[in-house]
């Protein structure tokens, strides 16, 4: 099934200014104003060293968000901007994409996919438009967006039947492209998939070494009664899937070592060790091994720069629960936020379970789908902030998070200050 679709009207005004904390104190700003989304600014430019306001210094200079992460919220918390986000940045601008409904849950009806300009390196968002919805509750969510060949946008997502009021029932997934820097797309459902599934973290290119093509190949991790894979060699126009395993059941997120013949994937995992998997052709994995980590049932990202690896992970207890089954301790300490540690990747190649100890990256409470791009030799992540998980699946519970996008201080953008908010001061951590 295809079909040109056309953009609705940017989206109204939401007038609102929130900041938010960040590791150690380091404190951010965002606005909204009429129909374009702003996000504060200061003229001062990135201090030399963090100050006791700032984060700490990140150990490890190979880290992406090295030397101290910044976080810019993007968007309000009306809504849930979270189970998918993408991030593709072109000559003249940046195209963010996220998933928009009223709660956190793939049960809403209302979800659908939302599409925003910014020309200033995100300090505004927009032209603010729905680029997928369907009728009859079928929904989309869970999306991954990235720059093809030949300057082609693609947009990999999941579809569900929102009849399903708690969990939302899985259907075969669709994808879109642009040609002309997002102002149509044409959209095509994968009916000819083997099963249902949805997008894990990577979009990831499928080289003509290993079987698939140097420009217009392309490759998705999706879960879905396992791990399944979903790839194109002509750029999007046809796609074909395998089931690689059957567990784990949920998100996983795969890099390439450089330019060798391997690749490294990382599971979620509810129970024990989240699992590790190796590849020298993307379809066939050997696994799989203990990573040494069980960060519980919290989605997690890895990422490849300079020979390491880096793996960030969210912490997610239930605040308003004193429920710490989500968390991830460090040092002792239970909070809401991100961790991450990274490691050489020949080492990890060698033993998946060579992991440093996880270290704090950000305070703040998230829903993490994180999605890496580079450039212009920084390293960017676009991710759902601001979430408290209170039964955010229950029908009427509206708890909500915004997007954002984390880079390193030094990386060009908006410098924000440093005043913390009374109301995310409380619940920044759990007690």
């Amino acid at each position: 099934m295809r079909r040109q679709v056309k953009p609705d009207h940017p989206a109204k005004a939401i007038n609102r200014r929130h900041l938010l904390k960040t590791s150690a104190l380091a404190g951010l700003a965002a606005a909204c104003d009429g129909e374009t989304v702003v996000a504060a600014a200061s003229s001062q430019p990135p201090p030399a060293s963090p100050s006791p306001m700032q984060p700490q210094i990140l150990v490890h200079p190979t880290h992406p968000f090295y030397p101290f992460p910044r976080v810019t919220l993007l968007t309000d918390h009306t809504k849930h901007r979270s189970r998918g986000s993408g991030l593709v940045m072109l000559r003249d601008k940046w195209l963010f994409f996220w998933r928009e409904a009223n709660i956190h849950g793939a049960s809403d009806p209302d979800s659908l996919v939302k599409m925003g300009e910014s020309r200033n390196g995100g300090q505004t968002i927009e032209n603010i438009r729905t680029i997928y919805r369907e009728a009859d509750g079928i929904t989309g969510t869970d999306i991954r967006a990235r720059l093809m060949g030949n300057g082609r946008i693609g947009v990999f997502g999941s579809r569900r039947d929102s009849s399903d009021r708690i969990k939302g029932i899985t259907l075969r997934p669709f994808f879109m492209y642009s040609d002309d820097d997002g102002g149509t797309w044409t959209t095509q459902v994968m009916e000819h998939f083997a099963c249902e599934m949805s997008p894990s973290f990577t979009f990831n290119r499928y080289p003509a070494s290993v079987g698939g093509h140097d420009t217009e190949g392309y490759i998705l991790f999706c879960h879905g009664g396992g791990v399944n894979a979903a790839w194109t060699t002509d750029n999007g126009k046809t796609w074909k899937d395998k089931k690689l395993f059957k567990t784990p059941g949920g998100e996983v997120s795969v890099v390439q070592l450089g330019d060798s013949k391997r690749w490294i994937m990382t599971c979620r995992n509810s129970k024990g060790e989240n699992p590790v998997y190796k590849s020298v052709d993307l379809l066939n994995w050997q696994g799989p091994y203990g990573s040494g980590k069980r960060i519980g049932d919290n989605p997690s990202t890895i990422l490849y720069n300079n020979g390491h690896i880096t793996w960030i992970a969210a912490s997610r207890p239930y605040h308003f629960e004193n429920d710490s089954s989500r968390a991830i301790p460090v040092n002792g300490e239970i909070f809401k936020g991100l961790v991450t540690c990274t490691a050489s990747a020949e080492e990890i190649w060698k033993d998946p379970s060579n992991w440093p100890e996880w270290s704090i990256l950000m305070y703040l409470p998230v829903h993490f789908d994180g999605t890496f791009v580079q450039h212009q030799g920084y390293w960017y992540m676009i991710f759902g902030a601001i979430e408290d998980p209170l039964r955010i699946a229950t029908p009427g519970k509206k708890k909500y998070s915004q997007l954002a996008l984390m880079s390193s201080v030094t990386a060009p953008g908006p410098q924000f200050n440093t005043v913390l908010p009374g109301w995310l001061s409380e619940r920044q951590s759990a007690k």
